[in-house]
């Protein structure tokens, strides 16, 4: 499989490669930070976040099945919202106006926090923020190299058909 992956790059011009590695880089980039922010949230909370008790203030069935709850840290109100039903929060059935549920949030910025366990969230996140952009980057820089070579979709389709029939 190497040999055959080495033959290919030859083919193609430094320029081109270069268009290819430069695609792969603009969109690993785009989709890494359309997901570190979410992930890098989560993680500071589950590294460093400080514990306190909030109450269910709002459900909301029509926005993803979301609760919205409030928390007080030195005497200030905070407000947050989550989708209920996952990361050690009941389901929106089962929860009710006024219950307590565990809330953990940034000390140096407690208007940020989570309801529910923040490790969890933390590792959720950290899939999409490897995985998404190698993928996306990966497909993107692969049709680069396609319509760079001049591959048309009707003749890589006539080719995969005839290839997978």
């Amino acid at each position: 499989m190497l040999p055959r992956i080495r033959t290919t790059l030859r083919q193609f011009t430094e320029m081109q490669l270069l268009w290819i590695v430069l695609t792969f880089i603009g969109v690993y980039l785009f989709f890494f930070a359309f997901f570190f922010p979410l992930w890098h949230r989560y993680e500071r909370l589950a590294h460093v976040g400080s514990h306190t008790s909030g109450r269910v203030i709002a459900k909301e069935p029509k926005n993803h099945a979301s609760i919205r709850y409030e928390y007080s840290v030195d005497g200030v109100r905070h407000e947050g919202v989550m989708t209920a039903g996952w990361m050690d929060i009941p389901p929106l059935e089962e929860l009710r106006l006024g219950q307590a549920v565990p809330v953990t949030y940034w000390p140096e910025h407690p208007q940020v926090s989570a309801p529910g366990n923040p490790r969890k969230l933390s590792e959720y996140w950290l899939g999409p923020l490897v995985g998404a952009p190698l993928v996306f980057g990966l497909f993107a820089a692969f049709g680069v190299a396609l319509s760079l070579k001049g591959v048309t979709s009707a003749r890589l389709t006539a080719y995969l058909t005839k290839r997978w029939s």
